[in-house]
C-alpha cells in the first residue's frame, strides 16, 4: 500500500495530467485543459510552484505523453495532438527532433513528419482522453474514453487496437492510461475500478 507524502492544490475548474521527470525530480510536466483555455505547465512535485509554461488558447489540452525530448499533448476536442520540446515547451516537429537527436542510426519514420501537430488515423480514436508510451515495443496506446485503446506508432499510424472486457462484459469509459511495468493500467469513468491489462 502507498500513502500519499504531500498534496498539491489544484483549480476545480482544469482537468490536469501530470508525467514524472524521470532524469529531472521532482519536476512534472502537467497539461491542464480548461474550456477557457490549456497550458503546459512544468511544476515542481514537492511544493506545486509552477517553474514555467506555455498558454494553448484556444485549446483544450488533455493529457500528455513524453516520447525522448517530444511531448504529444492531445486535444479532447479535436483529432490532433500537438507537439512540443520538453524542454522548452517551443512547438516542434518529429523531424526537427530526429535531426537534434544524436543517434547513429536515424528513423525516416520521424523525417516523413514536418508538422507540429499530429492527426489521428482513420479508423482509429475519434479524440484524445489520454495516451501513454509503451517504452518496450515503442508504440503509443491512445483512449477516447470508449471501452478501446488504440495502438499508434510515434507518427500516428495505426498499428490496431485492444478491445477492454471483463470476461464477457466490456469496460467503457477508458479516461486514464498508463504504461508501467509491461502493464497498461486504465481508470474507468464513474467507477472506482482500475483495468489491468
Amino acid at each position: 500500500i502507498y500513502y500519499p507524502d504531500n498534496f498539491v492544490p489544484k483549480h476545480a475548474h482544469e482537468y490536469t495530467f501530470s508525467s514524472l521527470l524521470k532524469d529531472q525530480y521532482p519536476d512534472i510536466i502537467e497539461s491542464t485543459g480548461s474550456y477557457s483555455g490549456s497550458s503546459l505547465r512544468r511544476i515542481d512535485s514537492r511544493t506545486g510552484e509552477i517553474k514555467f509554461s506555455r498558454h494553448l488558447p484556444g485549446q483544450f489540452a488533455e493529457g500528455v505523453c513524453i516520447v525522448g525530448n517530444v511531448l504529444y499533448v492531445g486535444q479532447h476536442k479535436s483529432n490532433k495532438a500537438m507537439l512540443f520540446n520538453r524542454v522548452n515547451f517551443e512547438p516542434t516537429t518529429l523531424a526537427k527532433e530526429q535531426k537534434n537527436a544524436k543517434k547513429s542510426k536515424p528513423q525516416p519514420l520521424f523525417m516523413l513528419k514536418q508538422n507540429n501537430f499530429l492527426l489521428l488515423p482513420p479508423g482509429g480514436p475519434i479524440t484524445i482522453r489520454r495516451m501513454t508510451f509503451d517504452t518496450v515495443k515503442r508504440v503509443m496506446y491512445v483512449t477516447d474514453g470508449t471501452e478501446t485503446i488504440f495502438i499508434l506508432d510515434m507518427a500516428f499510424r495505426s498499428l490496431g487496437s485492444i478491445l477492454v472486457k471483463d470476461g464477457d462484459t466490456v469496460m467503457r469509459g477508458l479516461i486514464e492510461l498508463a504504461f508501467v511495468n509491461g502493464i497498461i493500467y486504465a481508470n474507468m469513468e464513474g467507477r472506482h475500478t482500475i483495468a489491468r491489462i
